[in-house]
């Protein structure tokens, strides 16, 4: 009597929503750490990604945006294996034949998948019939859902970076599925986009609007309990109040004497919330109040900038119609129109050091430069010079677009002689002229796509006094010949992350002052990231500390203030930034490592060594 034949039992079911990370690390296999088969146009390629972000809150808003940049989504995947055209060319020629429900999975990806799958982990796919094929054919439990497509998706729209090899383009019918999470970002914002018109900038304006709205929504928690504050002290009905108008509220309080915005408070609201400025004082720290302030109107400029564009090209990808979306917020006129960036009152190594950062990329040099026309001179050298002075050609191309009283910037010393005798027009020429030219021929290719001929070797080696004064200020001697692409890139991730922890230094030289009173501390000579850190400690007593940063005895005369700490600092916005700073310096150190090794190859390999990371917070 033969024996009866087992039947597999299907995989269990995820666990249920709100269960412990343990158990969907414990389902996922190998610690939640999954595989992804991503089908490209000739081939597969496998991938390892962190399989916890699928089943995370909101994770269906939130997958899509780490698949924006690609240097995003490093943090998200491991390559571990790419095929795109095939191990066997017969194989892959007909690649129908690789998987389908006929035939199984041909030997040869079944050996790709098999060499690199662990013990119970699990295999996200992106088709159900690849799903249902592998689960029968090779005993692999398999993923397959919404949450996987967004996935997928973001694997195609980084498909170029990801998977260098792969030599085709997507074809039309992949191309148009469209993100779930991106559609939702746009969709809350005013835009109603078909899958057919997204292109890299929309994401790109997308994402932006992202990025602002977890900057402001992280302070959700501590602006409604200030706006219960707020209503219980000023008996002022805060319940329907906007973040910013909350974060406005708290400027009012904290800076009584400031103007206010006369659109978001009646005077009769302002004399409300200033009656009870002593009771404030006691219940709100002023430091951390206006810091909240500052980043949630800085986060509403730059969406409303996002907003604006993201229109543009909206209306563009519809062909140019009347088709307006987004309306963007106008908090705070008075202050976005004297930016501090305008106003002149920035000294001038500090407008050096910031004007190259704005032509790194030519996404950030969009709200900066217009091109308004661009023509080719057969002879450039009679175009312009000191004894025949400037061509009508020239002349006419500089008047059509110039108004009266308007400046003209102009790249060398004669050209503003010139100019200004000729054509009576009041020029420009300075060390931060000369940024702003650097920048312009650091993106020429991009921002003046018709010009065909290359920059000569004497206008390469110009280099901006912007980006030597950053890689100087982290350890870097990179002589003019050495700059290239990456570098460049390398020195703006730096500036950026500088630009992160810098914003909080008054804070922080705040809270220091405030440890030397209480604990006794000496915090004048302390870093930014070693200030957050002792804030970590005072707000997460509990938590490990970083043992080369603080003694046991350092760590101990900090928490023996602890009930006075209390009332002066506010628990979750320390904690934020702690994890902002920590996690700009281990970005910044991964960009030290790498513009090391690139400033070595530019020094033909030898043995030059510059810009040491820090590192601060190991555990973390």
């Amino acid at each position: 009597m033969g024996h009866k034949r087992n039947k597999r039992r299907p995989p269990p079911p995820p666990p249920p929503p709100g269960a412990s990370l343990v158990d969907f690390i414990e389902w996922l296999g190998e610690c939640g750490r999954i595989l992804v088969l991503f089908e490209t146009p000739s081939g597969f390629a496998l991938f390892g990604y962190d399989g916890l972000r699928l089943f995370r809150p909101k994770a269906l808003q939130n997958i899509w945006a780490d698949f924006a940049k690609d240097y995003i989504a490093k943090d998200c995947y491991t390559v571990m294996e790419s095929l795109p055209k095939g191990i066997s060319s017969q194989v892959f020629k007909d690649k129908a034949s690789t998987i389908n429900l006929e035939t199984g999975v041909s030997d040869q990806l079944a050996k790709m998948i098999k060499k690199h799958i662990r013990p119970g982990q699990k295999l996200a796919v992106g088709k159900h019939e690849y799903k249902l094929i592998i689960e029968a054919r090779l005993k692999i439990s398999c993923l397959f859902d919404k949450h996987v497509m967004e996935v997928m998706w973001g694997l195609k729209n980084l498909m170029r970076s990801l998977v260098p090899q792969e030599e085709l383009e997507l074809a039309a019918e992949d191309r148009l599925p469209m993100s779930e999470g991106l559609k939702m970002v746009l969709k809350e914002h005013g835009f109603d986009v078909e899958p057919k018109m997204v292109n890299s900038r929309i994401i790109d304006m997308a994402h932006a609007l992202y990025e602002c709205d977890l900057c402001v929504d992280k302070y959700d928690k501590q602006l409604r309990s200030a706006g219960s504050i707020i209503q219980e002290v000023s008996g002022i009905d805060t319940q329907g109040w906007s973040l910013l108008k909350l974060a406005s509220a708290l400027k009012i309080i904290c800076s009584p004497r400031d103007k206010h915005n006369s659109e978001m408070f009646s005077d009769v609201e302002v004399s409300e919330l200033l009656a009870g400025l002593t009771q404030y004082k006691e219940k709100l720290f002023l430091n951390t109040c206006l810091a909240v302030y500052e980043e949630i109107v800085w986060a509403n400029k730059v969406k409303n900038e996002a907003k604006g564009l993201l229109s543009s090209l909206v209306k563009e990808a519809r062909g140019g119609d009347g088709y307006e979306a987004g309306e963007t917020e106008s908090p705070e006129k008075n202050m976005e129109q004297s930016d501090k960036r305008n106003s002149g009152e920035s000294e001038a190594a500090s407008q050096d050091i910031k004007i190259w950062a704005d032509f790194t990329k030519d996404y950030l040099v969009e709200d900066v430069v217009l091109l308004k026309e661009f023509r080719v001179f057969k002879d450039k050298a009679s175009a312009i010079n000191l004894e025949t002075g400037v061509n009508d050609e020239l002349a006419k191309m500089i008047k059509k677009h110039i108004f009266p009283g308007q400046k003209l910037a102009v790249g060398k010393h004669e050209y503003k002689l010139i100019i200004e005798a000729k054509l009576r027009i009041t020029c420009l020429f300075d060390k931060h002229v000369m940024e702003v030219m650097w920048g312009l021929k650091n993106l020429m290719k991009s921002l003046v796509p018709q010009e065909e001929l290359e920059l000569t070797t004497e206008d390469r080696l110009h280099m901006s006094e912007g980006l030597k004064m950053v890689l100087k200020d982290h350890g870097f001697d990179v002589e003019p010949q050495m700059v290239s692409r990456r570098i460049i890139d390398m020195a703006h991730a730096l500036y950026e992350c500088d630009l992160c922890v810098d914003k909080y230094s008054g804070q922080l030289r705040s809270a220091g002052s405030i440890i030397q009173e209480v604990s006794g501390f000496d915090t004048q000579d302390w870093t930014l990231l070693k200030l957050a850190s002792a804030l970590k400690i005072i707000c997460s007593p509990l938590e490990k500390h970083d043992p080369e940063m603080f003694s046991d005895v350092e760590v101990s005369k900090l928490l023996a203030g602890l009930s006075q700490y209390q009332e002066k600092f506010l628990k979750n916005t320390c904690l934020g930034i702690f994890e902002e700073i920590v996690w700009a310096n281990g970005v910044k150190n991964e960009a030290k490592g790498l513009l090391n090794s690139l400033v070595k190859e530019a020094r033909a390999g030898d043995a030059y060594e510059v810009g040491g990371a820090e590192s601060p917070e190991k555990n973390q």
